[in-house]
């Protein structure tokens, strides 16, 4: 990566763009009803390293700038949006008490790692699996395995009905198709 964005810079200045490249580099934070939900985050040792290693890679060219959301808040997002009813005691325990997020968890005796780290095996419950989002679950392992074979869906027409959402009602841009 690093490379390729050195040789993006170089024909900018060969174009005569005189102008920063900037960078936006977030860690992938698995999400339920997406079909990576049941991979596990990289853990927050690995994603530092990830982001030094970059940093490094551009330190010498002012005119490339990397931005990143911040680590600990994405550990966050991942915990919450993975988690379990049990983070109900968490929320409130850090309001109560008025205690960081990370603490809470770890006095109620949650490891963050068990909600962001976590892999889910394929043919196992999930723990937002009672939740009807609409969209089928074997839609999801499906785009799942061409995801990893790097093939792309194309975009829902008019009467799609391939994931399960737009059962049969006009979906949220008013023509059947996913806005």
């Amino acid at each position: 990566m690093i490379r390729l964005v050195h040789r993006v810079r170089a024909r900018m200045d060969e174009l005569g763009h005189k102008g920063d490249l900037v960078l936006s580099v977030n860690p992938f934070i698995p999400k339920p009803f997406t079909p990576f939900q049941w991979n596990p985050m990289v853990p927050l040792p690995v994603l530092k390293k990830r982001i030094r290693a970059l940093q490094a890679g551009f330190r010498k060219d002012r005119r490339i700038r990397l931005l990143t959301e911040s680590l600990k808040e994405s550990v966050q997002q991942a915990v919450l949006s993975r988690g379990t009813r049990r983070l109900g005691a968490v929320l409130r325990r850090a309001l109560d008490e008025g205690t960081g997020f990370k603490e809470a968890l770890a006095s109620c005796g949650l490891p963050e790692q068990d909600y962001a780290g976590r892999a889910f095996p394929l043919d196992a419950p999930l723990p937002w699996g009672h939740l009807d989002m609409g969209v089928r679950g074997a839609y999801l392992l499906a785009e799942r395995k061409k995801a990893e074979q790097g093939a792309c869906t194309p975009p829902c027409s008019d009467g799609c009905r391939r994931c399960g959402v737009c059962r049969g009602e006009t979906a949220p841009d008013g023509q059947g198709n996913e806005a």
